[in-house]
């Protein structure tokens, strides 16, 4: 799958969530058939793409810092979407704001990637960050080396 796809899938499966959530505030009582089918396969989906991800942090983490216990690192769903703006080479100011949260809420979760990942600073983690990205996307295609 080409990293747009993934993309697109990413946001398909998002907007599902988003969609059945909305519902469910709104007093909508249960999901039909169709609905919670949908539903779980966009949760499945996520959940399958959060385990590589977990994966792929790990085998980088044993390379860039082998002193490292990565039985014992395990990242939020919200640390591992601040890993990947991170990635992108956002400022605290932008992560925040695309979080909906403050920018000392950001330095707090950066905090403890940090601690959790045994990485030294911002550069390293984006160094880390990137070759996650990189692994799951080629993981993905068949050419990188998760199995």
């Amino acid at each position: 799958m080409s990293r747009r796809a993934e993309l697109r899938a990413t946001r398909d499966h998002i907007d599902i969530l988003t969609r059945m959530s909305a519902r469910l505030i709104n007093g909508q009582r249960e999901l039909t058939r169709e609905q919670s089918l949908e539903f779980g396969r966009a949760l499945s989906d996520i959940a399958e793409r959060l385990e590589r991800a977990a994966d792929v942090l790990a085998r980088l983490m044993q390379l860039s810092n082998p002193s490292t216990t990565l039985q014992n690192v395990h990242l939020t769903p919200r640390e591992m979407e601040i890993f990947g703006y991170l990635a992108d080479g956002q400022t605290n100011g932008e992560i925040a704001s695309r979080c909906w949260v403050s920018e000392n809420t950001i330095k707090f979760h950066l905090k403890n990637i940090f601690r959790k990942l045994g990485i030294r600073d911002r550069g390293q983690a984006m160094m880390v960050a990137k070759g996650l990205r990189h692994s799951i996307s080629n993981a993905e295609t068949g050419d990188g080396f998760v199995g």
